[in-house]
Order: C-alpha cells, then structure tokens, then sequence
C-alpha cells in the first residue's frame, strides 16, 4: 500500500512539475525566425568548408547558433517547402518534384504525379502549430505550393503575408500587393518585410518564415558588385 501511495505521489508531482514547465514556456516564449535560401547547396558556404564564396553574416549566425551536419535533403524546391510545412518526409506529403511538375510521358523513367498541386487539405502546418500555440505569423517571399487563394500562406496559417507575383528582382510585385519594394532588389524587400514584422510584433512572440528566391536562377547582381 504505501509503495502504491508512493507512486500515486509520484505521479502527482509529475503532473505539476510539466504543469508548471507548460506555464512557464507559455510565459517565456522565444521568438523564432526561419530563412530559407532556394537552391543553396550543402557546401555552399564558407561554415560548411566553402573557401570560394563569402557570407559574413551567415558566419556570424553559425557562430552564435549551430550548424547540422547529417540531414535528409530533398532537393527540389517543392518538395523541400512541402516537407518543411508539414514536418513530414516529401513522399508521406505526396509532393515528390516542383510544382506542377515534369511529366514527360514517353521516357523510360518518368517522375510521379503529385495527388495534387498544392500543399494538401488535411496537412497541419508548421504556421497553423505556431498559431495553436499563441504566436503571430508571417510568411514573405516563395511559396511554390499551390498558386489558388485557398492554397496560399494565408489560408494555411499565416497572419501576415507577401508571395512574391512577378516583375523580376528590381521590380517585384506581391500578394497581396506591398507597397515600399520600388527600385529594390527582391532578396532587400523581402528582408525588409521581415524586419517591419518583427518591429511590428516585437511585443508578443511571432513566428517568421523568410523564404528567398536566392540563389535560385536567373542569378543577378547589382551593376557595381558585377562591375
């Protein structure tokens, strides 16, 4: 009986140690940001060994956090994005390629359909497990998972967002419309979204996605750096 007594109290103190673990993570809730570069190989950078390109400041990130080196890639942009939203392997998602796809019906090998073309219905994002948990959302920049209104960032858990529509990188154009990206490259204005969301929300815990078209293709730099 008492050995019984003594896990019933065991167990109680338990439950009020992850209780008031919960209340103080829900007090103490960090902020988070996540910026995707498209299209940046493993050992692009000077972190990972690269002596050819430079990042400075992505060096002074590694310094201050941490770097992974074992990782499941998926490299191709709509299957990375999928498995990122969904915390899922691509092919549990169903999003093996970009979308909409190669289908190339008369070769030997082809690529799988996708189910869909979007992001499926049922997946619960990343964004949507950040709102659950009381943060404020924002997503700027690719999203390369379905193009249809009820696809997009808004509508999977996304307070605040800005896809980039076209118009190329000195002349970028969004939706919803932004109003401040003139005469900017597109990789400036969308830091700039970040920034303002982050100054916006600086008073409750966010959540941002910065998710770049760099260094995807086409690649371009300012006249003076080619120069």
């Amino acid at each position: 009986m008492n050995y019984l007594n003594s896990l019933r109290n065991l167990r109680r103190w338990f439950v009020l140690g992850v209780l008031c673990c919960t209340v103080s993570w829900a007090q103490e809730r960090p902020n988070i940001v996540l910026i995707m570069a498209d299209d940046l190989g493993g050992r692009d950078l000077p972190v990972y060994g690269n002596e050819f390109n430079e990042a400075p400041h992505i060096d002074r990130l590694a310094t201050q956090g941490m770097t992974f080196l074992n990782a499941y890639a998926a490299p191709v942009c709509s299957a990375t994005r999928a498995s990122i939203q969904s915390g899922q392997y691509p092919a549990r998602v169903g999003i093996f390629d970009f979308i909409p796809g190669h289908w190339r019906p008369y070769e030997e090998v082809t690529v799988p359909h996708h189910p869909v073309q979007h992001l499926p219905d049922g997946i619960h994002t990343i964004g949507e497990a950040m709102q659950g948990a009381g943060y404020k959302t924002g997503y700027f920049g690719k999203w390369h998972l379905g193009g249809a209104k009820a696809h997009m960032p808004h509508a999977r858990g996304y307070d605040q967002t800005h896809v980039y529509r076209g118009g190329g990188f000195y002349n970028p154009k969004f939706v919803p419309a932004y109003e401040g990206g003139d005469q900017k490259r597109l990789s400036d204005t969308l830091s700039d979204m970040g920034i303002a969301f982050m100054k916006a929300h600086q008073e409750e815990p966010f959540f941002l996605f910065v998710s770049h078209y760099d260094v995807h293709v086409q690649l371009d730099a300012d006249r003076d750096l080619i120069n």
